[in-house]
């Protein structure tokens, strides 16, 4: 679904790091507010008129008890949301690769 006022649909990717995997979603929309972003994973924020301010809060929770990170990057057209959750297997080596 894209953003509100958004020319094209979002961007999901993954990639492996070491120790950790990195997921990001970028939308082409308005952005984030400015006034806003330091409090953008706090409950009850939003921008939506019937938004509850719940949905971010409860993902940095989720990634946060995971032993994750969750950060935003926001400009007009375009914004950056990158979850880095660590992998806890032995199967993992330095570079990230996965060897079965």
């Amino acid at each position: 679904r894209h953003a509100p006022g958004a020319t094209q649909p979002p961007v999901i990717g993954s990639r492996a790091e070491a120790g950790a995997v990195l997921l990001t979603v970028r939308d082409f929309g308005p952005g984030v507010p400015e006034d806003i972003r330091p409090y953008l994973f706090d409950p009850f924020v939003s921008t939506k008129v019937s938004g509850s301010g719940l949905g971010l809060e409860l993902v940095a929770k989720i990634i946060g008890d995971h032993g994750g990170v969750i950060e935003c990057d926001s400009r007009p057209r375009r914004t950056v949301f990158s979850a880095r959750l660590p992998v806890h297997s032995p199967t993992a080596d330095e570079s990230g690769e996965f060897q079965e």
